[in-house]
This record gives C-alpha cells, sequence and structure tokens, in this order.
C-alpha cells in the first residue's frame, strides 16, 4: 500500500504493475526489465509434473517477484529475477530459486527510472526499507545465528552500498 492507501500488486510473470485505488478503480503500468528478451510465453499445463521441464522453462524467463512501497522516498521497487542458463557446460543444473537478479526502481507515477544488477551475495527475498534506504541481507555477513543487513542509500544516479546492520536471531532461524 501506498500513503494514498492504493493497493499496488504485481504478478511474477505478468508484465504488468497494478494499482487498485480505494474507490475501487484500478490502473495498469507496463514494466520492463532490460533483462526481458522476449515476450513471456503461456506455461503448458501438459508439463504441470514435469518437474525438470518445469525448472527449465523457469530459468529461460524474466519474472517479477515482488514490489516494495519507500515511503521515505516515494518509490517503488521491484525485485526481477532474471533468466539463467538451466544447464551449464559441463552437465550441472542451476538451481532455479538461485537466479541472479536486480532491483527495478520506479516513481511515484510509476514511471521507471533505473535498474541495477545486484550482487549474488544480496538476498531478493530480505528487503525491506529504512529510513536510510534500503536493508538486503548479505548472505557473506550472515549465519545461523545472525542476519546481516547492507543499506543502500538511493540518490539520484544510483544506489550505493553506505552501512552495515545486524540482526541477531537464534540458531532455528526464528
Amino acid at each position: 500500500m501506498n500513503k494514498d492507501t492504493d493497493l499496488v500488486a504485481i504478478y511474477t510473470f505478468i508484465d504488468s504493475l497494478y494499482v487498485i485505488h480505494r474507490d475501487g478503480t484500478q490502473e495498469q503500468h507496463y514494466i520492463h526489465s532490460k533483462h526481458q528478451r522476449h515476450i513471456q510465453e503461456e506455461f503448458d499445463t501438459a508439463n504441470t509434473y514435469n518437474y525438470t521441464e518445469l525448472a527449465r522453462t523457469e530459468s529461460a524467463k524474466t519474472s517479477y517477484l515482488g514490489v516494495v512501497y519507500d515511503s521515505y522516498r516515494n518509490l517503488y521497487y521491484i525485485t526481477v529475477s532474471r533468466p539463467m542458463p538451466y544447464e551449464n557446460r559441463d552437465g550441472t543444473r542451476n538451481n532455479v530459486l538461485d537466479k541472479p537478479w536486480s532491483l527495478l526502481v520506479l516513481d511515484s507515477a510509476f514511471q521507471q527510472i533505473a535498474e541495477m544488477d545486484m550482487p549474488d551475495c544480496l538476498s531478493k527475498h530480505e528487503l525491506m526499507v529504512v529510513p536510510k534506504g534500503i536493508a538486503l541481507a548479505d548472505k557473506r555477513l550472515s549465519d545461523d545465528e545472525k542476519t546481516c543487513f547492507v543499506i543502500l542509500r538511493y540518490n539520484e544516479k544510483d544506489l550505493y552500498n553506505t552501512d552495515i546492520a545486524t540482526v541477531r536471531r537464534n540458531a532455528r532461524g526464528k
């Protein structure tokens, strides 16, 4: 939800952002990652239980994992899971959960203003907005007992690394 209490939603394989206003009206805004090479194909339901084919298909797609509203800067961040090869030259297979990712930044009018490729060490699943910027879990600094977050601050040109915060948790990850 944004400051106007509009519900903002994105769906994994649909390249649009939806804004649902309090009065029930809605808007659709097209988004396009720089990594999206072609129009997304429909899923072949005949392969629903063919997990190898499902993983191969999903590896090749650009997917939009979620949208986060930044109330401090009136921006939206979309997590983009980028395409990757399913199989490597040596025959090993990549895990679809390990796809590289980028962060798409939209302004308050839902216009794309930036897309930054993010390093693999930062988690695409642990992102939160804080007064200083965007906090992302850093896998290199985290372990079973603590999660370390890197704070990225937004400026007009790019995001940059400025601070590290540590959140302790017990060994079970709670």
